[in-house]
């Protein structure tokens, strides 16, 4: 008899002793698991706008690439005092010239050359261009003296946004003969930001210009590029010329944990941005499992 009553208070105690284990260890490994969630998302999120800013900085050296190509082309160089005069074989010769070097750079759709006294397009790639004034453009007047990144604007050529990068055709001598102007495409852009973003369903990453308008669209937005305002506390962090990583609200008023990076060289705002229901959804399947585990 008092055989039996030990082994049932041993049985007592050694299940007490386990529902105590369990719920210290749920108790325990909950906020853990919580915390460990949230820092593996800011390290994706750090990973993944990091590796866009490089793809963005690649996309615009090659647009500079193009202009100090095109700068220092001596055919180019010979060809423009008969450009200026508008000869048919130096026209010829140019224009292929131009279209070799787009066939190698895919995401410039232009080249120009902007005469130096007036800033009009006397010769391009893009018909279109032909005859335009570009005297009053920052890219026209800071390319005389050096390479240089503009503002997003939108082309009315192309129907679309673009960037465009400019600089000095010079002479032997030093002598300035015309200013280069590359105009390149935001579609291109917009596929680099877009695609491959290995952080769930809810994830987007998308560019804002200093003003704070879309350069390219999150996916939640089919219309609005330069023409929609977005003022996030991630966008205002960032036209401080501030970086970094914090939870705030989207454009939607939705809750999301998400960087902000200001490009300098190009005066553009990328944002990587993941809900913070979908963070939330993690950790609860995670509770589940842990509690499941300590139960079973």
């Amino acid at each position: 008899m008092k055989n039996n009553s030990f082994r049932h208070y041993q049985f007592i105690a050694l299940s007490l002793l386990g529902s105590i284990s369990a719920i210290l260890s749920i108790f325990i490994f909950l906020p853990l698991s919580r915390t460990y969630i949230i820092d593996q998302t800011r390290t994706k999120i750090q990973i993944e706008s990091e590796l866009k800013s490089t793809q963005i900085h690649q996309w615009l050296e090659q647009g500079r690439q193009v202009a100090q190509l095109v700068s220092t082309n001596h055919l180019v160089i010979e060809d423009i005092p008969e450009l200026l005069n508008a000869q048919p074989e130096a026209k010829t010769e140019t224009a292929t010239e131009f279209r070799d070097i787009i066939a190698i750079y895919p995401n410039v759709s232009s080249i120009s050359l902007l005469n130096t006294n007036d800033g009009k397009v006397f010769f391009s790639s893009d018909a279109t261009q032909f005859n335009r004034v570009r005297k009053n453009e920052s890219y026209f007047q800071k390319g005389q003296k050096s390479i240089y990144v503009s503002n997003v604007i939108y082309s009315v050529s192309q129907e679309a946004p673009v960037l465009i990068i400019s600089g000095p055709v010079q002479n032997d001598i030093g002598e300035l003969l015309a200013v280069v102007t590359i105009e390149m495409e935001l579609r291109d852009l917009e596929k680099i930001i877009t695609s491959n973003i290995g952080l769930g369903e809810s994830a987007e990453a998308y560019l804002v210009d200093a003003f704070g308008f879309f350069v390219t669209l999150p996916t939640e937005i089919e219309r609005g590029i330069l023409s929609r305002v977005v003022q996030t506390e991630g966008v205002q962090r960032a036209t401080l010329g501030q970086s970094g990583i914090d939870t705030y609200t989207d454009y939607q008023g939705k809750s999301i944990l998400g960087s902000y990076t200001w490009l300098p060289e190009s005066g553009l705002i990328l944002l990587v941005e993941v809900e913070e229901a979908a963070i939330t959804g993690q950790v609860q399947q995670v509770w589940g499992w842990i509690i499941l585990g300590n139960i079973l």
